[in-house]
């Protein structure tokens, strides 16, 4: 097989590089959650960027098509598996259902059948243009409606991603928060590409970008494993710690917003099972009789009794504070800690008000035997 020099072939190359880098470090701590699925995304931009790579350089209209189709193979799975993977690193429920697998794929396993068959019905495609008065040929797909559908499935996927990472950089824990930036700027680091190679709004620029951006994510995302745990069991076993704890657990950052809170504390402060990320904490105690020293409090450890309720159902509470602090030694907030001691509140009380019985008693006993 005969091929022509392409400028850009290398960058291809890495592109096709970077993936197979990621998939043997990512073998390596394949126990951690959503491993599996990354890999599977990283083989799919390896089969991608690999095909388009030698698409640029094969000479003959015939072989770009062919390479191009094997290319697609990896395109149009990598919709769904980043939609899989971005809830699997969150732990969503989705993954103890089975058959939503199954509908997820179908679409782009039909889709790929649909292309490698479209000459029988051309469904999918109206066919293919090979514009020869560029520089260097390049191979274009002419859409029919079917690929125009599938084109929009994957908008949908990747539009609601975005949405969930949002939503969970809004609410979300600062665990959370942390690794939903780094998907989140994976992937607008892809749309610009897919903007600037649909819009050409870099012109002489005879390259679609978008593999080798994909490909970069794949390396973002590594990245942010190995630098933060993306993957790993510790946000999961964070997650399922808090989430089950009696005690109330709250997260403040220095102006004493809420940045995280676990069931129990929302119950504690809310009295129901609401949201209370971003509001003050003055907010939320403000009809409740705070010790004084409480506002100096959070600035070094501390164990404070409040109690908290209305007269009927009122409640005692152990408010620890531990501060947090960066590295370099500069608060950033601290964590607060409710523990119920209603029940040895009530009891405390219940003993001295026998004690002041029996004082009261001996006193009275005392004066009686002194008038005798």
């Amino acid at each position: 097989m005969s091929i022509t020099a392409h400028p850009f072939v290398i960058i291809e190359l890495i592109a096709t590089i970077i993936p197979l880098v990621c998939l043997a470090v990512a073998w390596r701590h394949r126990q951690t959650r959503g491993a599996y699925l990354f890999m599977f995304l990283l083989i799919q931009l390896f089969v991608w960027a690999g095909a388009y790579a030698v698409e640029l350089v094969v000479p003959t209209m015939e072989q770009k098509i062919t390479w191009s189709l094997i290319g697609y193979v990896g395109v149009a799975l990598i919709a769904t598996t980043w939609w899989l993977f971005i809830l699997r690193t969150q732990n969503h429920e989705i993954f103890a259902r089975g058959y939503w697998w199954l509908m997820l794929y179908a679409l782009p396993m039909l889709s790929i059948l649909m292309v490698w068959t479209n000459d029988r019905h051309q469904v999918m495609l109206a066919g293919f243009e090979l514009l020869s008065e560029r520089p260097w040929p390049e191979l274009v797909w002419i859409y029919n409606p079917g690929m125009d559908f599938i084109t929009l499935y994957d908008y949908v996927l990747l539009f609601s991603v975005m949405l969930i990472l949002v939503r969970i950089i809004i609410v979300g824990s600062v665990l959370a928060r942390r690794q939903s930036v780094i998907f989140l700027l994976a992937m607008l680091l892809t749309w610009c590409a897919d903007a600037i190679n649909s819009y050409k709004l870099i012109p002489g620029l005879y390259l679609d970008p978008v593999p080798l951006t994909f490909s970069l994510t794949g390396l973002m995302i590594l990245w942010g494993y190995l630098r933060y745990g993306l993957m790993d069991i510790v946000p999961v076993a964070r997650d399922v710690v808090l989430q089950g704890m009696s005690d109330g657990v709250i997260v403040l950052d220095t102006q004493r917003r809420v940045l995280d809170a676990n069931p129990a504390a929302m119950q504690i402060l809310a009295g129901k099972s609401t949201n209370l990320i971003g509001q003050q904490l003055t907010d939320l105690l403000q009809h409740t009789d705070l010790p004084p020293q409480l506002p100096t409090t959070f600035d070094c450890p501390s164990t404070t009794e409040i109690a908290l309720g209305e007269a009927d159902e009122l409640k005692w509470y152990d408010m620890r504070v531990s501060p947090l602090h960066t590295p370099n030694d500069e608060q950033m907030g601290c964590l607060l800690l409710f523990h119920d001691v209603t029940e040895r509140k009530a009891l405390e009380q219940a003993m001295q008000a026998a004690k002041e019985e029996a004082l009261d008693a001996a006193r009275i006993k005392s004066d009686f035997l002194a008038n005798m």
